[in-house]
C-alpha cells in the first residue's frame, strides 16, 4: 500500500470542512487511495480551485471564467497561495466574495502546480457540492461586503419631500413678491417667472 496523500487525521477533517463549505472534490486516483485532490468553488465569474498534492504541497488559486474552464490546467488567474494544507486551505476559505472591494482582480499566469497532466487525472472519483451548501458560502461571503452608500430613499417619499420643499420655496418667494411689489413690478416680474420656471 502506498503512502496516503493527507497524513494527519487533522488535515483530514480540515478537508472535509472544506467540502462542507461548498466546494466540490475531484479525487484524481480514484478515492480510496488518490494522488491528487482538487477542490472547486463556482462563481458565475470566477472558479476558486485548490490543488492538494501532499500535506505540504498545497495551492489555492482563483481564476476568471472565460467559456469553458479546465480546472486542472487554468490559463490565468487573478489570486493564489501556496503553502501547507492547513494554511492553504485556511487561505481560501477567508477570500473575500468576488465583487468585495477588496478582491484580487488583476490577470497573470498560474502556477505550473495548478496543472494537472490528464494521465494523472485517472480514475477519477467525483463528488459533488451540495446545492444548499453552495448557497450559504455564497450568502455568507455576500454578507461580508460592505455597503457602498446609504440605502436609497424610497422614491415616492423621494417625490414628496421635493413637493413639499417647492411649496415651503413658493410661499417664501410669494410673501418676498407681496412685499416688493409695493416698490416696483420688475422685480416682483423676476420672481413670478423663477416660480413659474420651477
Amino acid at each position: 500500500m502506498g503512502k496516503k496523500l493527507l497524513e494527519s487525521a487533522d488535515t483530514e477533517e480540515l478537508l472535509w470542512e472544506f467540502a462542507r463549505d461548498g466546494f466540490s472534490l475531484y479525487f484524481c486516483g480514484g478515492r480510496s487511495q488518490p494522488t491528487m485532490i482538487v477542490g472547486a468553488y463556482e462563481w458565475d465569474d470566477y472558479i476558486d480551485i485548490v490543488n492538494i498534492r501532499g500535506d505540504n504541497r498545497v495551492t489555492a488559486a482563483r481564476v476568471p471564467r472565460r467559456g469553458e474552464v479546465d480546472i486542472f490546467s487554468p490559463e490565468t488567474i487573478v489570486w493564489f497561495y501556496q503553502g501547507n494544507v492547513d494554511l492553504t486551505l485556511k487561505a481560501m476559505l477567508r477570500l473575500v466574495h468576488p465583487e468585495h472591494p477588496d478582491a484580487p482582480s488583476t490577470e497573470h499566469p498560474p502556477p505550473s502546480d495548478l496543472h494537472v497532466p490528464r494521465a494523472e487525472q485517472r480514475p477519477m472519483t467525483i463528488r459533488r457540492a451540495d446545492a444548499t451548501r453552495i448557497a450559504a458560502r455564497a450568502a455568507k461571503l455576500a454578507a461580508q461586503i460592505p455597503e457602498l452608500s446609504a440605502e436609497p430613499e424610497p422614491r415616492r417619499t423621494r417625490w414628496w419631500t421635493w413637493l413639499a420643499g417647492l411649496f415651503r420655496r413658493i410661499g417664501r418667494r410669494g410673501r418676498t413678491a407681496r412685499t416688493e411689489h409695493v416698490s416696483g413690478s420688475v422685480r416682483c416680474g423676476r420672481c413670478s417667472g423663477r416660480a413659474s420656471g420651477r
